[in-house]
């Protein structure tokens, strides 16, 4: 008889009953203590972002939302609806979702007084984050300094004196202040002869940026460049007679340029220390290009980087997004922590060549694991042509084309 007792009271402990045995003794039933859960909870991640602010009181064994955020739920719709303990920091419940449907879920009430809901297993990057107080999210910085940058064009006439002659014309194109930079274009013309033409940096100690004749080309009476532009460079040009039979002289010959800047409300951005913070979750805009500061532009060289600053208010992982780009611009990407360590392995280019990228395609990068909240950089790595020969190629795309980038966080 007693046996049969303690079986049937086993059974009844399950459904949370007290019992006693033969000897009026008080058997120990399972605790069902929501002591810890009652009162106010707002939700502040992480798989819907428009649920932030969400607001549920607890009252025994139910939830009731007082504050829907921007869900379709009402106010007085029971959230939480039957919760029960199932161990020291667990409980079980049946969780309202946004179809208005109940599905079973668990809470995990942590020592950080934080609760974590998981709605039919969803999975780590679903799980609900809910805390006792609410903090408005700080308003983005977005440190874009919009200016105004405007070209301009030049003439020159000038002659060489007999056929050895040459003629060199220091710091002849200047580049103005804007961050943005730009790029110069620049034509030399006879109708004699096909000049031949030299571009330097007035800071470069060897090489050229361009070292040409227009001899054999469909226009060889005009030799023309153009070349990328760094903010405040002066650039020096050497112009000499080249290939032709010249009838007299002195023999004149013209030259004519027009500077294009590109607006870019981010630059200078070249460097960790110059890094502009950018707001999350918005369309941005700036240019890929590097001009000359010496004879060459090479991978690696500071110029050639963009570096933007996020600050993040919840911990999770952060992602650039190309939401688009020019088809003849390469983009690398990384990630570093606030000391500058890089957080996600190695540079990875999001951006392909011409014969790859699909317009309007989304190419992006993401951190492998969830961060906790501070100030993160996007590391930017471009890499496309920087100096063209007018006579046989065009201007490349992204010169005069900005890319479009989002970075969000995905708590």
């Amino acid at each position: 008889m007693k046996t049969q007792l303690k079986i049937i009271c086993l059974l009844i402990s399950i459904l949370y009953y007290g019992c006693s045995d033969d000897d009026g003794n008080t058997l120990p039933t399972p605790p069902n203590n929501l002591e810890a859960l009652q009162g106010d909870w707002y939700r502040v991640g992480w798989n819907n972002p428009d649920f932030k602010g969400m607001k549920v009181n607890v009252n025994e064994d139910q939830g009731t939302l007082l504050e829907p955020a921007l869900s379709n739920f009402q106010v007085d719709d029971i959230k939480w609806q039957n919760i029960m303990q199932t161990d020291t920091y667990q409980y079980r419940h049946k969780d309202l979702t946004s179809s208005y449907n109940y599905f079973d879920a668990t809470m995990t009430f942590g020592v950080d007084d934080t609760l974590r809901i998981d709605v039919a297993n969803s999975g780590i990057e679903n799980i609900q984050k809910w805390v006792r107080t609410f903090i408005e999210p700080a308003v983005d910085v977005n440190d874009c300094s919009e200016y105004s940058a405007e070209g301009f064009s030049n003439t020159l006439l000038e002659n060489w004196s007999d056929y050895n002659d040459f003629d060199t014309y220091p710091s002849l194109l200047q580049t103005p202040g804007e961050p943005g930079g730009g790029y110069f274009m620049y034509t030399i013309t006879n109708e004699e002869i096909a000049p031949g033409l030299n571009v330097t940096a007035s800071g470069g100690s060897s090489g050229a940026i361009y070292a040409e004749s227009s001899a054999g080309t469909s226009e060889p009476n005009a030799n023309q460049v153009a070349f990328l532009a760094h903010p405040g460079i002066s650039y020096n040009v050497r112009v000499n007679i080249g290939q032709g039979s010249v009838s007299s002289y002195p023999l004149e010959y013209s030259m004519n340029w027009t500077y294009v800047p590109a607006e870019d409300c981010f630059e200078p951005n070249n460097s960790l220390q110059e890094a502009k913070s950018v707001p999350k979750g918005e369309s941005l805009e700036a240019y890929g290009i590097a001009g000359y500061i010496s004879n060459y532009v090479s991978s690696g060289d500071e110029n050639t980087y963009d570096y933007y600053k996020i600050v993040t208010q919840t911990e999770g992982k952060i992602r650039f997004a190309l939401d688009s780009c020019p088809s003849d611009l390469w983009i690398s990407c990384a990630l570093r922590n606030s000391s500058g360590a890089q957080i996600n392995g190695q540079y990875t280019t999001i951006i392909g060549d011409a014969n790859t990228h699909q317009p309007g395609t989304t190419y992006y990068y993401e951190s492998n694991s969830i961060y906790p909240a501070g100030t993160y950089y996007v590391q930017l790595q471009m890499n496309g042509v920087t100096v063209v020969d007018l006579n046989t190629d065009s201007i490349p795309e992204y010169w005069n084309t900005p890319y479009t980038f989002t970075v969000t966080t995905i708590e």
